[in-house]
Formats: C-alpha cells, sequence, structure tokens
C-alpha cells in the first residue's frame, strides 16, 4: 500500500488528473502527490503525503493557505449554478505505518467552519492495519464517499 497505488485508483476510477492547476502548485511543498479534478460544476484538488518510510512527513500547508488557494480555485474552475460558484474541495490523505491521536490532531486544524463555502476533509490510512481515519470535523458526513472509497481500497492492499 503506497501513495503512487493510491493515486493510480484515483486516475482510473474517479476520474482524477495528475498534477495541479497553477494555482495549487503550492500543495506540492507539502505532498507526494497532487490530483485534480474538475467535473460537472465541481472542481475538488487532492493531496497524499506518503509517510510511511519517514514518520516526520506531514501536510504542512496552513490551513489559510489552503483556504485561500481553494478559493482563488473556486473562482476560475468551479461552475456557477444560479449566480453562484460552487465550492471546490480539498482532500487531504496521509498514509502512515500507525496512525496516532496527535496524527489526527494536528489535521484537525483544517476542519471546516459551519459557514465555509470551500470545504478540506483529511484522512489518515494505516498501511499497517488499513484503518482509515477521518481527521476533519464534518467530514464524516460530507466526506462520508471519500471515506468509503479509502477504505475500499485500503481493504484491498
Amino acid at each position: 500500500m503506497n501513495a503512487q497505488e493510491l493515486e493510480q485508483a484515483l486516475i482510473e476510477t474517479q476520474h482524477y488528473d495528475p498534477g495541479a492547476v497553477p494555482q495549487a502548485k503550492e500543495l506540492f511543498e507539502s505532498a507526494d502527490r497532487v490530483l485534480c479534478r474538475m467535473q460537472g460544476l465541481n472542481f475538488s484538488v487532492l493531496a497524499i503525503v506518503d509517510a510511511t518510510e519517514q514518520d516526520a512527513r506531514r501536510f504542512e500547508l496552513s490551513r489559510a493557505q489552503s483556504k485561500a488557494m481553494l478559493a482563488e480555485c473556486t473562482q476560475l474552475y468551479s461552475g456557477t449554478l444560479k449566480g453562484a460558484k460552487m465550492p471546490s474541495a480539498l482532500v487531504i490523505v496521509e498514509l502512515r505505518k500507525g496512525v496516532t491521536d496527535a496524527d489526527a490532531e494536528r489535521l484537525k486544524a483544517y476542519s471546516n467552519d459551519f459557514f465555509d463555502k470551500d470545504v478540506i476533509h483529511a484522512f489518515l490510512i494505516d498501511v499497517d492495519t488499513g484503518d482509515v481515519r477521518t481527521a476533519t470535523r464534518g467530514s464524516w458526513l460530507s466526506g462520508f464517499g471519500w471515506r468509503r472509497f479509502l477504505s475500499k481500497w485500503a481493504a484491498k492492499h
């Protein structure tokens, strides 16, 4: 189970494209793999951090930087419905050997506020057990499809 396999699964089954739009290039500083998808009215970007070999590896782009990047992407890439821009999403996935409460607490800082238009979902995958943990508040509902996909993928690998 590694970042390259997850990236390939996302490309094949979720129709993501490898790489990032220019406004999301800063994600490459914090992630090993970056993928984008513009589907219908929605835009999403996915950042995969592979911490299986380096436990100190983390997603380090701040919440404020992440939200600013998403706002810019929304203006440029999200569709408009009845005069309103549709929100963008950033999905952060960290692959680790052993997920700790400290890892989840650190990513919890990316949680969405009630009135946030653009959303951030963060997930931790324990490569030893295949367990998938939701790390951001609110992602249990709006990120449900993500958790289901990641859990199925982890169970196969």
